[in-house]
């Protein structure tokens, strides 16, 4: 069993457990998701991940030169998203 804090203090009553046992959970489940997130994001750290976003900054900083409305922005990105996700899953 975990302890929160040093332990000098405990819950006294049935609220107070309800409360600690509340924080417990709560700070488990973020911690979970935060280490979840983490792991996430050195997953993607491919080599052709880097590629794929270097060309998506190329590609942002073009339209954004030549000045492209945002729908036509709007469907190359997704043009090349979905290019992306097609190649991956053959």
């Amino acid at each position: 069993m975990t302890s929160v804090g040093y332990g000098d203090f405990g819950p006294r009553n049935v609220l107070e457990r309800m409360v600690c046992t509340w924080i417990v959970l709560t700070s488990g489940l973020s911690w979970a998701y935060i280490l979840g997130e983490v792991c996430a994001i050195v997953s993607e750290m491919t080599a052709e991940s880097q590629r794929f976003r270097k060309k998506m900054h190329h590609l942002n900083s073009l339209m954004e030169e030549q000045g492209l409305p945002t729908p036509l922005r709007c469907r190359l990105r997704s043009f090349f998203l979905q290019n992306r996700h097609q190649a991956q899953h053959l």
